[in-house]
């Protein structure tokens, strides 16, 4: 959206972005850019003027509005779809960018240069799609220490269909540690002491924060991180193999009450401060079981989510259910990754619940999070319903 705004300023006589696809965007700013939205808006506008009827009206108003888009926002399967056809010819600058369940192409024509950007979890045999517009360069945009591309195919996984373009150079560049790949090491989203642990173990220290970051989050009340070690629980599977641990759900549920209340008191006067507080919380956590079982006892407005889920987002407070509990088999916890995506979400607080002493004897990487907790004075063991929030 910035580049947008930053593109929208040089032509306001342009209709600078149209959104191509089956279904509307779920972004509210992009509403008034879907295409079809457009083109019966024209449709509308020339009819009060021109009423004779026109049976190529639509394809002439398509037409034309096509020729005035500066930029063309679609999915990536959308891109072989014969409505696309008309961009081979055009120079444009491509960029595909993750989405949530499918990746967005966004085409921004240019008489210089024909670029196109690829997000990291799209897959090597996807690309042919967007590749059919004949960009003259690639780049490639993403983060290798966060979630891979999801195929559940075992065949395709046999086959080397699992794997994105990013992974494979990405993976040739830095074993000859040679080659055009840069850093993007300043992050503008969690408070440094969020990011903290994410820059040293994941990103070897190189991840540093805007000084903005704390000018924005300077009255936030409460402590930006904090873990709550519930070791007296363990978990259960469910019909569906699927981990729980009713326990974190009954802590979780009392701590989000409890959050919330103390929230709205810094807030007098705001009638839907609840609602708005809500609206700004997630809770991640990696079995769909233990969702299920939150979303009973909490309000619709806070968000669930799973670890995959979550990639992408990101929400003002956020809370971790870890589940595993007992045993040494910790599951999906054991995935570097998919850590990395649930302790990088947040951009005021992150406040995590799990069974730490345990996670830390079976994994390294939980292990470095605990003592990262201990040492920097924001764990305390917790087992029943009586616990403070983590106040400054």
């Amino acid at each position: 959206m910035l580049l947008f705004h930053i593109i929208e300023k040089k032509d306001d006589n342009v209709d600078l972005l149209v959104r191509i696809g089956c279904q509307p965007p779920k972004d509210d700013r992009l509403c008034d850019h879907f295409f079809d939205f457009i083109i019966l808006k024209e449709m509308v506008e020339e009819l009060k003027v021109n009423r004779r009827p026109n049976v190529d009206l639509a394809i002439e108003t398509e037409n034309r509005m096509m020729r005035r888009a500066k930029v063309v926002v679609s999915t990536l399967n959308y891109c072989g779809s014969a409505r696309m056809n008309r961009f081979k010819s055009k120079t444009a600058f491509l960029i595909i960018d993750e989405g949530k369940f499918f990746l967005n192409i966004f085409m921004f024509n240019s008489s210089l240069f024909n670029v196109c950007f690829l997000a990291s979890q799209s897959l090597e045999a996807d690309l042919l799609l967007p590749l059919r517009f004949k960009c003259d360069r690639i780049m490639l945009v993403g983060d290798p220490k966060q979630l891979a591309p999801c195929v559940l195919s075992k065949a395709g996984k046999k086959f080397g269909l699992s794997q994105s373009l990013y992974a494979r150079l990405y993976s040739i560049f830095q074993e000859n540690q040679q080659g055009p790949v840069s850093m993007l090491n300043t992050q503008y989203r969690m408070h440094p002491e969020i990011c903290e642990f994410a820059s040293e173990h994941f990103y070897y220290g190189r991840l540093s924060s805007d000084r903005q970051i704390l000018d924005r989050l300077v009255n936030f009340p409460l402590k930006p991180l904090y873990v709550y070690n519930v070791t007296e629980t363990s978990h259960a599977v469910d019909s569906d193999c699927s981990s729980f641990n009713d326990k974190e759900v009954k802590l979780i549920r009392y701590f989000c009450e409890k959050l919330i209340n103390y929230l709205v008191t810094k807030e007098p006067g705001d009638v839907n401060a609840a609602r708005n507080i809500r609206q700004r919380i997630a809770i991640i956590t990696p079995y769909k079981a233990q969702m299920r079982r939150l979303k009973q006892c909490l309000p619709s407005d806070i968000d669930l989510m799973t670890g995959d889920s979550a990639q992408g987002k990101e929400k003002d407070i956020v809370i971790v259910s870890c589940v595993r509990s007992g045993g040494s088999d910790i599951g999906f916890l054991t995935d570097k990754r998919r850590m990395n995506v649930m302790l990088t979400r947040p951009k005021n607080g992150l406040y995590i619940f799990g069974n730490m002493t345990q996670l830390a004897e079976v994994d390294e990487n939980w292990r470095a999070f605990l003592e990262h907790a201990q040492k920097k004075k924001c764990i305390s063991d917790v087992n029943s319903i009586s616990f403070d929030l983590p106040y400054c």
